[in-house]
């Protein structure tokens, strides 16, 4: 972040290290807590807490993408930009209409149909512009100003290809945040590699932890590293509106996918630094906890449980009431982690017996921790009746799939309950909207940049 890179000020504390020094800052001083609430209408309350912060889009596939529709659910205006001539790859993933939402009442393209894209882009607007010709270029530098934030998940070669610098951003939007996301970053050796998830999760460690034990390293098959990207952009975004908000300055804002999966390998590289062993695939497995796997049930589900602390451990002994469980090499984590493989075999034999769900519900009301392992379609088709009651899974409308269960908020607020969630857009849906009312463009004039090519929707290319 510029210009106020991060630094480490002080290692993690021991235990109740600062305790008398915060304690007196605490009788010393008590702070204010000031709430604006009462200058804001209702409406501008549920649409969250990024109410009235404008967002310019340039994701592409997930990272970007992703990253701007957590700001758009936290309530901020987010406009993606798209475009006729090249739309989002996640829009071009099929050249048909998935047989899934086919709906002959319906018009339907392709490119609007697409799951991937449709559960990326909730609450946004769209605006298309061709960026070849001159005048989309000279459109989209009048809309910089109007925003916020600009976002994007280039490489960090393309947008100063367009003359897109901090200090123009500024000119144009005083204290405006440019955010970026890419795969290494904007300095360092792989500044200008290509890159996506399936690769900077390997780069990161991250595969070399995947698998069973012998295995070669492996990804999740989910590139993971896209909405992990995601979550910590939004984090520097919000950052640098803190920022922005006490100082006034602008900030450059340059996320590295591969520092951002690096972060989350901590444990492994905090287990080296402690043992000297270089971890590596352990399946279900963990370093330390033990039982910790997943166990075949007798309806043929498989079943999560682990029993992370010796209370746990007794009362699932206690309820698969088998003496062999009580000898001396099961008695404490560690003996239990060196006879990990036999404790298995019996934890295995008694989840054979038993029926998944029932077993979930049975230990988690005694404290160890269990899951029946479900699959996505359970959470998102059925739904899932715990994401559902939450609101985090809900029922919305598009234009040319209608309805369909897709992932929302994975969080609430008491003082925003959040505005309905509003579809993905449709290529170019909000392209006149927003550039007569932001740009002041009259009927006629957006008219002729469809006609020229420079602007509009699916149905401008029919006609």
């Amino acid at each position: 972040m510029t210009p106020s890179p991060w630094r480490v000020n002080r290692p993690a504390p021991c235990i109740d290290e600062q305790g008398e020094e915060i304690r007196g800052e605490t009788r010393r001083e008590k702070r204010q807590v000031n709430s604006p609430t009462d200058s804001l209408s209702s409406d501008e309350l549920a649409a969250g807490p990024l109410a009235g912060i404008r967002v310019l889009s340039f994701g592409q596939a997930w990272s970007g993408t992703f990253s701007t529709e957590l700001l758009a659910l936290l309530g901020a205006d987010v406009v993606q930009m798209g475009s006729l001539k090249r739309p989002d790859v996640f829009r071009r993933l099929r050249s048909h209409i998935p047989a899934g939402v086919v709906d002959h009442s319906r018009t339907q393209y392709p490119l609007n149909t697409q799951g991937h894209y449709n559960s990326v882009n909730l609450h946004k607007r769209e605006v298309t512009l061709d960026l070849n010709q001159d005048k989309g270029v000279e459109l989209l530098w009048q809309l910089i100003p109007k925003f916020d934030i600009i976002a994007d998940n280039f490489r960090p070669t393309v947008l100063p290809r367009w003359g897109v610098t901090l200090e123009k951003l500024h000119e144009l939007r005083p204290g405006i945040i440019w955010a970026s996301v890419s795969g290494y970053g904007e300095t360092g050796p792989y500044w200008d590699y290509p890159a996506n998830g399936a690769t900077t999760e390997p780069m990161s460690g991250l595969s070399s932890l995947h698998g069973y034990e012998g295995d070669p390293g492996m990804n999740t098959a989910g590139l993971y590293p896209d909405p992990v990207a995601g979550y910590f952009l939004v984090a520097m975004i919000m950052a640098a509106l803190a920022h922005r908000d006490k100082t006034g300055e602008p900030q450059r804002v340059d996320l590295s996918m591969l520092e951002a999966m690096a972060a989350v390998c901590g444990d492994a590289i905090v287990s080296y630094d402690a043992t000297g062993r270089v971890p590596g695939p352990g399946g279900n497995h963990h370093p330390r906890i033990t039982p910790h796997n997943n166990y075949l049930a007798a309806d043929g589900e498989w079943l999560a449980l682990a029993a992370e602390t010796e209370v746990a451990w007794q009362a699932l002994a206690k309820r698969i009431n088998d003496p062999r469980l009580s000898a001396p090499e099961f008695a404490t984590m560690e003996t239990r982690k060196a006879n990990e493989a036999e404790l298995d075999t019996l934890i295995g034999q008694w989840c054979s017996t038993q029926d998944a769900n029932q077993a979930e519900r049975e230990l988690g009301s005694i404290g160890v921790t269990a899951a029946r392992v479900k699959t996505l379609y359970e959470l998102y088709s059925l739904p899932d009746p715990d994401l559902s009651a939450n609101g985090f899974v809900s029922q919305i409308e598009h234009p040319e799939t209608g309805l369909t269960w897709l992932p929302g908020r994975p969080w609430r607020f008491s003082a925003a309950a959040g505005t309905p969630i509003r579809p993905s857009p449709c290529v170019g849906e909000h392209s006149k909207d927003v550039l007569m009312a932001e740009l002041g463009l009259t009927e006629l004039e957006y008219q002729t940049l469809v006609d020229e090519g420079v602007t509009g929707t699916l149905d401008d290319l029919k006609s």
